[in-house]
Order: C-alpha cells, then structure tokens, then sequence
C-alpha cells in the first residue's frame, strides 16, 4: 500500500499530466510566497518562479514521470517533483496549498516516492530545504531524513542558507545460490 486510504480516502495521488500545468504552477505561487515571504524578497520569489515553473520545465518534468499531484475533491492541492542521478533519488518539491497543509497531503505523496525511488535504484534520497523553513524542517525530520550539513548558497542572486538532507533506502538482502 503506497498511502493511508483510510485517512484520507478523499485524496487521490497520481503521475501529473499535461492538463495539470496550471494547477502546479498554482500551487508552487501561492505555497513560495506563504512558505518564503519572509525568508526571501519578493522579486526573488516571483522571478524564480516565472523560471522554475515555465511550460518547458514542467512538461519536461511530467515527461520524466517525476511530477506527482494530490488532488482532493478533485482539485489539486499538492505536488511533489522527482529526479534521479545515479544511484541518489532527488525531491526537488513537496508543495502543499496554505490551507491544505497539516492533513497528511506530504506524508501521502512522499508514501508514493519511495517505491518510484527504489524501482529506479536509488540508495538515498537527498533534498535541500531553507534554514529558516522550520516547518518543512520538521516535516522532512518527521519522514526520516537526518540534515547533514547547512551550505551557503544563492537563489537568483539572493543569499540563502540550505541544509542538506538524506534518507537512505533499505536495499533488498542479495542471496548466493
């Protein structure tokens, strides 16, 4: 089972489409300017986004298979985006609407990563959150993952400091013949 149907049986996790490009766009704006208002200027917020949620990019990325939304109800209000390198699994997203966060929404889509990652070969799962993004802290914590170092880095510019967080994957016992 990849989620807690019992919980939230209203919910419905599945591999984005490109019908979907308005909603994510949607959800990644309102979710950075409630999650980053404070930690980032607001033209850094909008800039970044008119870049990273371009039609190009997130077709690409449904076109990769690693873009998964949430629906409720039958309107999106969640996504989380998926890659691979080598053998490391990478969350890039795990945006939940203001409003719909504290309802499992993560934890469900997050529940549907681990087996994408593990069918792909993935040893960890890696992901950089904000320093100061407290609740997404938590939130990774509450999934497992340890924060391993914090980097210095530069969203478009503006300074921003990252920690950096792994979850490894349990690999399957190999057996001799």
């Amino acid at each position: 089972m990849l989620a807690i149907d019992a919980v939230h049986a209203y919910a419905t996790v599945r591999i984005a489409s490109p019908a979907d490009l308005t909603a994510v766009r949607d959800v990644a704006s309102m979710t950075w300017h409630a999650t980053y208002g404070d930690i980032l200027s607001r033209p850094t917020i909008d800039a970044f986004l008119r870049r990273a949620y371009s039609d190009y990019r997130i077709l690409a990325a449904v076109n990769d298979g690693g873009l998964w939304v949430l629906e409720e109800d039958g309107r999106v209000v969640a996504y989380q985006r998926l890659s691979m390198r080598g053998d490391v699994g990478y969350v890039g997203a795990i945006y939940v609407l203001p409003e719909a966060q504290g309802h499992g929404h993560g934890r469900r889509l997050f529940d549907t990563a681990r087996p994408w990652f593990a069918a792909r070969g993935a040893r960890e799962i890696r992901l950089t959150v904000a320093e100061r993004n407290e609740a997404a802290r938590g939130f990774y914590r509450h999934l497992g993952f340890t924060e391993m170092e914090t980097v210095d880095s530069h969203l478009l510019g503006e300074p921003l400091q990252e920690r950096v967080c792994v979850l490894p994957l349990m690999q399957p016992y190999l057996f001799d013949d």
